[in-house]
């Protein structure tokens, strides 16, 4: 199993993020745009576990503790920053990103014990689009049309499974894990 963790949207901000990207499309046809149901923030990034193993995670993840929190998706840019040709197209987080890394930390500390490590630095964002390996994404088209705010309730956290197709991945949720206070 190919797993991650992740912050699942309400439908309505979904949707309401579907129908920016769409309009980013008609710009970037040659970009990987993520499908409406797929539309997500990823915690941490687990990669393959075995069906012992994810087990083993999920009775990890139980134990992570949090308060639900509003958060506000807002803004559009690019990894790498700063670059004229990005991989990552994607939209930001403004209102509740310290609470979505302190998060993010927790669940690294849960894991760490199962010898899961992500010792990257969390930047909270939703992906909208991939560049496809050969051509990336011009991003000085982007120019500015920005995003949002839009706010939503964070009410839990979920384990993901992600299987690759020739057509996409299909995300499917593993458990959730209600954020029920410290």
């Amino acid at each position: 199993m190919r797993l991650f963790t992740a912050i699942e949207l309400p439908e309505d901000v979904r949707a309401s993020v579907w129908e920016f990207e769409r309009a980013l499309t008609q710009s970037y046809r040659h970009a990987r745009w993520v499908a409406r149901e797929n539309l997500h923030l990823t915690l941490i990034f687990i990669g393959e576990a075995s069906p012992d193993k994810a087990q083993l995670i999920r009775e990890a993840l139980s134990g992570v503790k949090g308060e639900p929190f509003d958060a506000s998706l807002e803004g559009l840019g690019s990894f790498p920053e700063g670059k004229p040709v990005a991989r990552v197209i994607w939209i930001g987080v403004g209102e509740g990103k310290e609470r979505m890394v302190a998060l993010a930390d927790r669940v690294k500390l849960a894991l760490e014990p199962l010898d899961i490590r992500d010792d990257k630095a969390f930047h909270p964002h939703l992906t909208l689009a991939r560049g496809r390996r050969d051509t990336g994404i011009p991003v000085q088209r982007l120019g500015s049309p920005g995003f949002g705010p839009l706010r939503f309730r964070v009410g839990h956290f979920s384990l993901m499974e992600s299987k690759l197709r020739p057509e996409g991945p299909v995300y499917t949720r593993v458990a959730s894990f209600p954020l029920l206070g410290e």
